[in-house]
């Protein structure tokens, strides 16, 4: 918190508990923080971290205390039970949009827990993708009323069901799962903010214990991803660094290159080349994928 609001004990006092939760309510009240977080995205769109091309979307249940024990003797309005594998849960849902490249959050919406995810596809885009990647769970968006005249890429998980009625062994069966586990990984960008909204509900205290197990146990690796995860390091200055065309292997490679160089030059912080090399990799992916898919539809095309 001192660091966030940029306090300097030795000059000031840290707001207490009651003035945090008046400056809460004030931006619940006045609607707020839909525009604090535009701000905060076009920000980001302004500095080359938010490339827009690309989203990633799912949703998670954010469990509410089931329990009419209150003063108004009654279920929230707003919440609604819902049935995920083999157990209910009763709350609401976040369906989130996420940049494909950065893996930033650019859009949140928030709905009754038992509405399906890809009846939220549509909120949850900016509007100028190219492509979108979605779990199973969203098989059949593009045929959606309120999507099938966009010009998107879909790239949609395939159920497993029409997965395993392939053999492994064939060499249609090898590119399949090849593909599908290129999707899977950059899917996976869209788990970090959620993994953020657990670890909220999970506490400090119980975040602070696992820490201290992961080094007890002598994972300290472990034990700094979880702190660089909730305490991501700030960026100290922008970046400034011309890359190749990343459209191509090709490129994709000189790019890498490119980063190496800078970071071997003193041009560019560890931390600061981290970052450009997921974005190059997230790139790597991409084409990856369209590789697949094109050699994907030859073999389908000659049988």
């Amino acid at each position: 918190m001192r660091g966030f609001v940029r306090i300097d004990l030795s000059r000031e006092a840290v707001p207490d508990a009651t003035t945090l939760l008046q400056f809460r309510h004030l931006l619940e009240e006045k609607d707020l923080t839909k525009a604090v977080f535009a701000a905060i995205n076009a920000q980001l769109t302004a500095q080359g971290l938010m490339m827009r091309e690309g989203t990633i979307a799912d949703a998670t249940i954010i469990p509410a205390p089931p329990s009419v024990k209150n003063e108004a003797k009654a279920r929230d309005p707003e919440m609604h039970q819902t049935k995920k594998g083999n157990q209910w849960h009763f709350g609401m849902k976040a369906h989130i949009g996420v940049d494909a490249e950065s893996g930033l959050v650019h859009t949140v919406v928030g709905t009754a827990a038992n509405v399906a995810d890809v009846a939220q596809t549509a909120e949850v885009l900016h509007g100028e993708e190219k492509v979108v990647h979605l779990d199973a769970g969203y098989t059949g968006v593009e045929k959606r009323e309120d999507l099938k005249d966009r010009d998107i890429d879909w790239q949609v998980a395939t159920k497993r069901s029409k997965l395993k009625a392939i053999p492994k062994e064939s060499q249609l069966g090898t590119l399949l799962r090849r593909l599908e586990s290129v999707k899977a990984s950059i899917r996976s960008k869209v788990e970090h903010p959620f993994h953020a909204l657990a670890a909220m509900e999970e506490g400090a205290d119980a975040i602070a214990r696992k820490v201290v197990a992961l080094a007890k146990g002598g994972d300290m690796s472990a034990a700094r991803l979880v702190i660089e995860r909730l305490v991501p390091v700030a960026k100290e200055r922008p970046i400034f660094l011309a890359l190749p065309d990343t459209g191509s292997a090709e490129g994709i490679a000189e790019a890498q290159n490119a980063i190496l160089q800078a970071v071997a030059a003193g041009d560019l912080l560890p931390g600061e080349a981290a970052t450009l090399a997921g974005i190059v990799e997230a790139r790597r992916k991409a084409v990856e994928t369209q590789e697949l898919e094109q050699r994907i539809s030859a073999l389908e095309e000659m049988k």
